[in-house]
């Protein structure tokens, strides 16, 4: 008949969805099914195959009509397509790939639990990039992911929040781990407080102390020892003190002997370089006028009478000098410190 041979003709040139609507007015189901399904006609093949077909074909025909929409770049009009032929896979796949976060959270419910886990895991960063820090976790969870939250938490610097989903979904140990390894990224990329928070969290303060002492940031170590390890205190200061002055600190090291209650070590840290001035200075402030009359005698017996009584002069020291000398028994020092400077303590 004419109709066939139209219709033959236009399928043949491939005018597939033309040629479908003939086959269909010639009661031809099958080849009209063809021509829909070669020239991607999937709405008409769909309305064909309910009619037709008792359906047997649609769930096939939602998910080619799926590919082709995606194939054209359309994910948004896609997505319907793939839950109608129970794709669910690509259903949400073609909903992310549209930013449809919502949409492909609830097609990912029908998945079972391994299967959903990446894609939670997908919408978890997303919502995090979003800095929709609640939904974020919610998925972190439902993936099964605790940690990726009290991460996500601790970076934006939501302490308690990480806190809690660490402790209501980890055990002890896995929270010690994970700020544990945390802190440790944070102290190499110099957030020394962050991480302080995080060892203190899971009670290991002598992480924290550490990490200050490597760094050299003394007073934070020593403001942690104080308030974690007080009974360690006075040791910390001196072997700080010691350390310190090996390196030549010595200012630094007198800090710290001095708040060891040692000021006697910073004395002798001065007089064994050759900074008298300073242990003079240390003396006096810490020991009193005798303590100082002791290194100022220590200084002048260094330097010998003569130079040494011009010393003790300058200090306004020469008659303690000459008392001290006296009093332990150094009477050839004594009397050239006499005579050199108070020739009226030299006896008739």
């Amino acid at each position: 008949s004419l109709l066939e041979t139209v219709a033959g003709a236009l399928f043949a040139n491939g005018m597939y969805e033309r040629a479908g609507s003939f086959f269909e007015k010639l009661g031809d189901a099958n080849r009209a099914m063809e021509a829909f399904r070669k020239g991607q006609a999937y709405a008409r093949a769909v309305e064909l195959s309910r009619r037709a077909f008792q359906g047997r074909d649609v769930v096939e025909l939602e998910e080619l009509w799926g590919d082709y929409l995606v194939s054209r770049k359309n994910p948004d009009a896609a997505v319907n397509h793939y839950t109608e032929a129970h794709c669910y896979i690509k259903a949400i796949e073609a909903a992310i790939a549209c930013r449809q976060w919502a949409k492909a959270a609830q097609i990912v419910e029908t998945l079972t639990p391994a299967d959903a886990k990446p894609y939670y895991q997908q919408i978890a960063r997303h919502y995090e990039s979003s800095r929709a820090y609640e939904d974020a976790e919610r998925f972190f969870l439902k993936a099964a992911q605790p940690q990726e939250a009290v991460e996500m938490y601790s970076k934006a610097n939501r302490w308690e929040k990480a806190h809690r989903v660490a402790t209501e979904h980890m055990t002890q140990a896995e929270v010690a781990m994970l700020y544990i390894t945390q802190a440790h990224r944070l102290e190499s990329s110099g957030k020394f407080k962050e991480a302080e928070r995080l060892y203190v969290m899971v009670h290991e303060p002598d992480l924290a102390i550490n990490m200050y002492k490597k760094n050299r940031r003394y007073e934070d170590m020593i403001r942690l020892v104080t308030s974690y390890r007080k009974d360690l205190l006075t040791e910390t200061h001196l072997h700080l003190a010691q350390q310190l002055e090996t390196e030549g600190s010595f200012k630094l090291a007198e800090k710290h002997y001095v708040e060891a209650n040692d000021w006697g070590s910073a004395v002798n840290m001065y007089r064994a370089n050759d900074l008298w001035d300073d242990a003079i200075r240390v003396a006096k402030l810490h020991g009193g006028v005798n303590a100082s009359k002791k290194v100022a005698y220590a200084w002048a017996v260094s330097l010998g009478g003569e130079a040494g009584a011009k010393l003790l002069t300058k200090f306004g020291l020469i008659d303690q000098a000459i008392d001290y000398a006296t009093e332990s028994g150094a009477f050839e020092h004594a009397f050239a410190l006499a005579l050199a400077s108070k020739k009226e303590k030299l006896p008739e």
